[in-house]
């Protein structure tokens, strides 16, 4: 992944190291911070209490698929299955379809798609679209 590709306030993954450095797992993470030139983030979840920030080299960090879990958690709502279109999901004049095993993304029509993978991508692509965020909605 590149630096590049992030906004604050994108959710990733993020290798967990235990103090011997060994790989304990992964956690989702929301990006507070971005160096593109070196390419380190920092994430909300290491801001300290006197304000300093512990950053994360970039190779840390790996995008989150795209699923119907997120998109739902996103406040898309699956909105039923069409022939020849598959599964649809809407959320805020933008369509998300699921068809062929991936996520096409439509904006206010359904003449052109782009086809994404990634949490942090639609995230990027909302924003570009809205200029408002993608967030978790509230329960």
């Amino acid at each position: 992944m590149d630096a590049k590709e992030l906004m604050i306030g994108n959710l990733v993954q993020r290798t967990v190291l235990d103090d011997n450095k060994t790989i304990t797992g992964t956690e989702v993470v929301t990006i507070c911070s971005i160096a593109i030139p070196q390419q380190f983030i920092a994430v909300d979840e290491d801001i300290k209490e006197d304000g300093t920030i512990m950053s994360w080299a970039v190779e840390f960090v790996e995008p989150i698929p795209l699923t119907e879990e997120w998109l739902v958690k996103f406040g898309f709502e699956n909105v039923g299955y069409f022939k020849f279109w598959g599964t649809r999901y809407f959320h805020k004049g933008i369509h998300i379809y699921f068809i062929d095993n991936e996520f096409r993304f439509y904006y206010q029509t359904n003449r052109a798609y782009t086809i994404y993978d990634s949490i942090h991508e639609i995230q990027n692509l909302y924003f570009a679209l809205t200029n408002t965020e993608l967030k978790i909605k509230d329960k």
